[in-house]
Protein backbone atom coordinates (compact mmCIF):
# COMPACT_ATOMS: atom_id res chain seq x y z
CA UNK A 1 0.00 0.00 0.00
CA UNK A 2 0.96 3.53 -0.39
CA UNK A 3 0.30 6.43 2.17
CA UNK A 4 -0.43 9.34 -0.03
CA UNK A 5 -1.05 11.32 3.32
CA UNK A 6 -0.71 10.51 7.06
CA UNK A 7 -3.20 11.83 9.86
CA UNK A 8 -4.37 10.54 12.60
CA UNK A 9 -7.90 11.59 11.02
CA UNK A 10 -7.78 11.75 7.47
CA UNK A 11 -4.73 9.45 6.25
CA UNK A 12 -5.07 8.94 2.45
CA UNK A 13 -3.88 5.27 1.23
CA UNK A 14 -3.88 3.54 -1.85
CA UNK A 15 -3.55 -0.07 -2.34
CA UNK A 16 -0.61 -0.33 -4.70
CA UNK A 17 1.04 -4.20 -5.76
CA UNK A 18 3.80 -5.21 -3.14
CA UNK A 19 6.19 -4.43 -6.18
CA UNK A 20 5.79 -1.51 -7.23
CA UNK A 21 8.64 1.42 -5.38
CA UNK A 22 5.75 3.45 -4.07
CA UNK A 23 4.17 0.96 -2.26
CA UNK A 24 6.25 1.57 0.72
CA UNK A 25 4.15 -0.40 3.69
CA UNK A 26 2.86 -4.23 3.27
CA UNK A 27 0.27 -5.59 5.63
CA UNK A 28 0.97 -7.55 8.69
CA UNK A 29 -2.85 -8.28 9.63
CA UNK A 30 -5.83 -6.91 9.05
CA UNK A 31 -8.63 -7.56 11.76
CA UNK A 32 -12.37 -6.71 12.27
CA UNK A 33 -11.27 -5.96 16.52
CA UNK A 34 -8.41 -4.07 17.75
CA UNK A 35 -5.14 -6.59 17.88
CA UNK A 36 -2.29 -5.40 19.15
CA UNK A 37 0.45 -5.68 16.39
CA UNK A 38 3.69 -7.70 17.29
CA UNK A 39 5.73 -4.57 18.17
CA UNK A 40 6.27 -0.67 18.29
CA UNK A 41 7.90 -0.95 15.49
CA UNK A 42 4.85 -1.24 13.34
CA UNK A 43 2.22 1.11 12.00
CA UNK A 44 -1.09 1.02 13.45
CA UNK A 45 -4.19 2.34 11.13
CA UNK A 46 -7.83 2.03 11.50
CA UNK A 47 -9.77 2.39 8.97
CA UNK A 48 -13.30 3.58 9.81
CA UNK A 49 -16.78 4.79 8.06
CA UNK A 50 -18.46 7.31 10.01
CA UNK A 51 -18.68 6.47 13.32
CA UNK A 52 -17.95 2.78 12.85
CA UNK A 53 -14.46 1.42 12.60
CA UNK A 54 -14.59 -1.49 10.21
CA UNK A 55 -11.05 -2.68 10.37
CA UNK A 56 -7.67 -2.42 12.17
CA UNK A 57 -4.18 -2.50 10.78
CA UNK A 58 -0.96 -3.66 11.75
CA UNK A 59 1.60 -2.25 8.81
CA UNK A 60 5.11 -2.68 8.18
CA UNK A 61 7.70 -1.28 5.80
CA UNK A 62 8.25 -2.34 2.39
CA UNK A 63 11.11 -1.05 1.23
CA UNK A 64 14.07 -1.63 -1.70
CA UNK A 65 17.86 -1.47 -0.92
CA UNK A 66 18.86 1.02 -3.14
CA UNK A 67 16.54 3.06 -3.10
CA UNK A 68 15.49 6.72 -1.36
CA UNK A 69 12.58 7.90 0.83
CA UNK A 70 11.51 10.93 2.27
CA UNK A 71 10.17 10.76 6.16
CA UNK A 72 7.45 12.90 7.09
CA UNK A 73 8.57 14.54 10.04
CA UNK A 74 5.48 14.26 11.94
CA UNK A 75 4.34 11.18 11.37
CA UNK A 76 7.75 9.27 10.10
CA UNK A 77 5.93 7.88 6.70
CA UNK A 78 8.00 6.97 4.39
CA UNK A 79 7.48 7.95 0.72
CA UNK A 80 9.28 6.65 -2.44
CA UNK A 81 11.34 9.28 -3.99
CA UNK A 82 14.53 9.39 -6.62
CA UNK A 83 17.94 9.77 -5.01
CA UNK A 84 18.44 13.08 -7.01
CA UNK A 85 15.04 14.34 -5.31
CA UNK A 86 15.88 16.99 -2.87
CA UNK A 87 13.45 15.77 -0.26
CA UNK A 88 15.14 12.22 -0.15
CA UNK A 89 15.78 11.85 3.54
CA UNK A 90 17.49 8.05 3.54
CA UNK A 91 18.74 5.32 1.66
CA UNK A 92 18.26 2.20 2.27
CA UNK A 93 21.58 0.68 1.91
CA UNK A 94 20.55 -2.90 3.25
CA UNK A 95 17.44 -5.28 3.58
CA UNK A 96 18.10 -8.28 5.42
CA UNK A 97 15.11 -10.81 5.12
CA UNK A 98 15.11 -13.84 7.94
CA UNK A 99 17.18 -11.41 10.67
CA UNK A 100 15.59 -9.21 13.11
CA UNK A 101 19.23 -7.44 14.17
CA UNK A 102 20.58 -3.67 13.99
CA UNK A 103 24.14 -5.67 13.95
CA UNK A 104 23.69 -6.11 10.30
CA UNK A 105 24.10 -2.46 9.67
CA UNK A 106 27.02 -0.30 8.94
CA UNK A 107 28.86 2.35 10.39
CA UNK A 108 27.47 4.76 7.95
CA UNK A 109 23.80 3.90 8.47
CA UNK A 110 21.84 6.55 10.77
CA UNK A 111 18.93 4.45 11.60
CA UNK A 112 17.37 0.70 11.22
CA UNK A 113 14.21 -0.66 11.16
CA UNK A 114 13.49 -4.08 12.46
CA UNK A 115 10.61 -6.12 12.33
CA UNK A 116 10.08 -9.91 14.25
CA UNK A 117 7.68 -11.57 11.71
CA UNK A 118 8.32 -11.70 9.54
CA UNK A 119 12.01 -10.90 10.27
CA UNK A 120 13.60 -8.00 8.66
CA UNK A 121 15.94 -5.62 9.04
CA UNK A 122 16.43 -2.18 7.16
CA UNK A 123 19.59 -0.19 7.10
CA UNK A 124 19.00 3.30 6.56
CA UNK A 125 21.74 6.03 5.20
CA UNK A 126 21.15 9.80 4.97
CA UNK A 127 20.42 9.96 1.13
Amino acid sequence: MRINKASSTEADTEPRDCSADDATYKIYSSNSTEVACPSDAYTTYTETSGSTTTFFLCLYENLREGNCYEEDALTNVLTYVACSDPAATYRVTTKAEGVEDESVCGPDDVQFLAFPDPQLTYCLAYA
